[in-house]
């Protein structure tokens, strides 16, 4: 394991605890269950998954204008990387999906109030931005396959215009937008299969004015292509705070086939279960509204093999955690990773041996000069 790098600093008492802390990682997590990667330049992670089709996951970081592909090598390690240049400044964080249907992770995000994607065009590279039609206005979008034909769709929250569903088209193109108008207006956006037919429904996060509050909607899509009237899951909660991420998530959480959603109640997060036909169960408290912990969408994976989906929070004040799902469907906090201040935390088996790792990355806050480190942490450690 690589060790972290020396800081230049003065050993008072104070900076000799900094200095602890900031070394946590490779103290308490070392050992062959652990490797370090530096990213490039000031790269941030941001994404793992597959761009140059050779079946293992790669690293996808971003710079303010690059965006870098780490080719994983299927035991855990990076190659060099390939570096693509952004068009745009961008606004929401990079998304991996295959939007064209070639099997290899495409890139997403939002950039000047649009959405935007990044063909892979292979070996790691990243074709130029390609604007999504109709989508000028987005405040947060989704890339998921809605329509069941391959290819990941786009979906946008547009505010007062509503929520819009881009669907995509053979070679990379999108079709134009099916705009569905809120009672509110539409700030966040989330993805699952409520009624199990194979298509994605819709989630929406909707403010009425009311500041701090949001209510919580979901769209089911129609077989003509079309969404069934709203309906109403929650009302008047905690908007949550947009720097901490997103505070609305869609999932099957119980291996039922059916999508469940996760939002932010007044104590803390709560899911709601889809007991299919359009209903959902009561509210169960997933964890207390901890702001050193945050919730990602790239976070939800089992990681204990028991068909329930499990939790990775990023730590942005203490170690990194994992909230593990019982048979009850309660949560309890399972091990914790130590790297603290992460800048992400994302699940995949990196090294390819069925059980799922735990990728983390942190900056050396002390040490401005110093890349950002990346460190997978085995299934088993």
């Amino acid at each position: 394991m690589r060790k972290a790098r020396p800081l230049s600093l003065p050993m008072t008492s104070s900076r000799r605890c900094l200095l602890l802390a900031l070394l946590a990682p490779a103290l308490l997590a070392g050992g062959p269950d652990v490797q370090v990667t530096d990213l490039p330049g000031e790269g941030t992670l941001v994404a793992l998954g597959d761009v140059d089709g050779d079946g293992h996951l790669d690293l996808v970081a971003e710079e303010y204008a690059l965006i870098h592909v780490l080719p994983g090598d299927g035991l855990g390690g990076f190659g060099a990387p390939v570096s693509s240049t952004k068009s745009f400044s961008h606004v929401g964080d990079l998304r991996l999906a295959d939007f064209d249907g070639d099997g290899r992770a495409d890139v997403g995000t939002i950039a000047s109030g649009n959405a935007v994607v990044y063909l892979s065009i292979g070996g790691g590279a990243l074709g130029p931005a390609i604007t999504v039609p109709d989508s000028l206005g987005s405040v947060d979008a989704v890339f998921a396959d809605v329509t069941g034909d391959g290819r990941d769709d786009v979906v946008t929250a547009a505010g007062a215009i509503g929520f819009r569903l881009h669907r995509s088209l053979p070679g990379g193109a999108f079709a134009p937008a099916v705009t569905v108008a809120g009672s509110g207006s539409v700030q966040q956006v989330a993805l699952a299969d409520v009624d199990g037919n194979g298509t994605l429904d819709v989630f929406t996060q909707q403010s009425f004015g009311v500041i701090g509050k949001v209510d919580v909607y979901v769209h089911v899509l129609q077989p003509g292509g079309g969404f069934a009237p709203a309906v109403l899951l929650a009302y008047m909660v905690p908007e949550g705070n947009s720097l901490y991420g997103k505070s609305l998530f869609g999932r099957d959480m119980d291996g039922d086939g059916l999508g469940d959603v996760l939002y932010q109640g007044d104590s803390g997060w709560v899911l709601r279960r889809s007991l299919g036909g359009g209903a959902f169960a009561a509210e169960i408290a997933v964890t207390d509204a901890h702001p050193g912990l945050v919730f990602d969408e790239r976070g939800f994976t089992d990681v204990d093999g028991d068909g329930l989906t499990d939790i990775l929070l990023r730590g942005i004040s203490g170690p990194s955690k994992i909230l593990m799902q019982g048979p009850d469907h309660t949560f309890e906090v399972g091990k914790a990773l130590y790297v603290l201040n992460s800048d992400m935390a994302l699940p995949g088996d990196m090294d390819e041996d069925g059980a799922v790792d735990r990728v983390v990355s942190w900056d050396v806050v002390l040490a401005p000069q110093s890349p950002e480190k990346v460190h997978v942490f085995s299934g088993d450690s």
